[in-house]
């Protein structure tokens, strides 16, 4: 039986984060990727341990660096 996600206020946020700065495919392949930062878990994964700071400060880092490149490019 799969393990039922309990959405908080910090869940939310990080998903309207990823709605603010990623299209969909990204926000999925961002939620999907095992991270070396998160001890080679998913966000997804470290979300439904409630781990949710982690994968919040891993997420405004990362739109950081995706706000950087967007600069560079243009």
């Amino acid at each position: 039986m799969p393990m039922k996600l309990k959405i908080s206020a910090a869940h939310i946020q990080i998903m309207e984060v990823l709605a603010k700065h990623m299209n969909s495919y990204e926000s999925v392949t961002w939620l999907g990727t095992p991270r070396k930062e998160l001890d080679d878990k998913t966000p997804y994964e470290m979300m439904k341990r409630t781990n949710v700071a982690r994968v919040f400060s891993l997420l405004n880092a990362d739109i950081k660096l995706i706000k950087l490149k967007k600069k560079k490019r243009s």
